[in-house]
């Protein structure tokens, strides 16, 4: 047949595995818990930008939620993330910008709010 050699089909064989392969989930693609946590900041925080500093920063580290003033002069900020984003938040939160001064960042564990998860936004005050 026009000088083409046709050989026969081989039978298909399992390709050799390690026996730890067996998992269904391996462990570089590990499942990453997501987080929700409130944190209410407090000191001289309004009226200095840093509800506009916390979305730039949760932005930066891709994290959801919101940022908005409180009545007693702190703002709360919740927060949706894996906890290496969340610590990360904490710090910068602590940092502010140059014009804050931060003399409080305290923490609870929250629900999470599937309506923040998309992003993270500047509520209105109060």
């Amino acid at each position: 047949m026009n000088g083409i050699a046709v050989s026969a089909p081989r039978a298909v064989k399992p390709l050799l595995q390690s026996r730890g392969c067996g998992n269904k989930i391996a462990a570089w693609h590990a499942a990453v818990e997501i987080l929700a946590k409130r944190f209410y900041v407090s000191g001289a925080v309004q009226g200095v930008g840093f509800r506009f500093f916390a979305e730039r920063e949760a932005a930066r580290l891709g994290v959801a939620g919101y940022v908005k003033n409180m009545f007693d002069g702190g703002v709360e900020v919740y927060a949706i993330g894996n906890a290496a984003q969340l610590d990360a938040l904490k710090s910068e939160l602590w940092r502010g910008p140059r014009t804050a001064g931060v003399d409080k960042v305290a923490e609870s564990a929250a629900a999470i709010l599937p309506e923040y998860s998309k992003g993270f936004t500047i509520q209105r005050d109060y």
